[in-house]
């Protein structure tokens, strides 16, 4: 019951947010499998990745084995709308529910222009849905999650062992989330970064740059792809 009514909630984003693609099938992978942390993981499209974070019961979130350097996407542009009162949209979507959203908004504006999530997105090349096969770019909080719950030197080496890039703890990551007003307030300077033309960047270890300009969409940072596998007892 509890996976119908995701499914249903994520059915009725779709039409919220003005979804063109009314015949395609929304993909949400799931597993019988026990996965556990630091796991190997590759997908039907050969993608590979490790278990970075697990959400007992419910589902994993793994991490590609990849990365790469790029822009966020154009200035002048906010994509995410949310109320004034509330400061992030985990406060009332659940992460996954965010990114994917932010995923889809993206697909309808042309994905293209937004090259870091169109390189996650693009592992799914053979897939029809607007949601490809669910590798996207992390929101601000997946991304803090991995780093919180998983031990650096441990998620290297399982990467390492796959033939895959070690996340480098002093390197920028760029997440989906927008830099919204209030969103983090850096000591000393001022508390609006202009969401239009600010994401956020995010470090290994959990830090972030209070040099404002490095948040700028048009800027080049490193990118890491997550996926979701939910049990399919959820």
């Amino acid at each position: 019951m509890r996976k119908i009514k995701f499914i249903f909630f994520l059915s009725a984003l779709i039409c919220c947010i003005g979804c063109r693609h009314e015949s395609d099938a929304l993909i949400i992978d799931e597993t019988t499998e026990e996965y556990e942390l630091y796991d190997y993981y590759v997908d039907k499209y050969g993608n590979e990745g490790i278990v970075a974070y697990i959400s007992k019961g419910r589902y994993i979130l793994v991490i590609s084995a990849d990365e790469t350097y790029l822009p966020w996407g154009p200035l002048n542009e906010q994509l995410y709308i949310i109320n004034d009162s509330v400061k992030y949209p985990s406060s009332v979507y659940r992460d996954e529910q965010f990114s994917i959203a932010m995923l889809h908004i993206m697909k309808e504006k042309g994905i293209a222009k937004y090259p870091a999530m169109c390189w996650c997105y693009k592992k799914d090349s053979a897939a029809t849905s607007p949601y490809g096969g669910s590798w996207h770019l992390p929101s601000y909080n997946e991304f803090y999650n991995i780093t919180q719950y998983s031990e650096h030197k441990k998620l290297n080496k399982a990467l390492t062992d796959i033939g895959g890039t070690p996340l480098n703890e002093n390197n920028f990551y760029w997440t989906c989330s927008e830099d919204y007003t209030d969103y983090i307030t850096i000591k000393g300077q001022e508390s609006d970064y202009d969401a239009e033309n600010r994401a956020v960047i995010l470090t290994p270890k959990k830090t972030t740059s209070g040099v404002k300009d490095r948040w700028l969409k048009k800027n080049s940072h490193y990118v890491r792809a997550v996926k979701y596998i939910y049990y399919d007892t959820y």
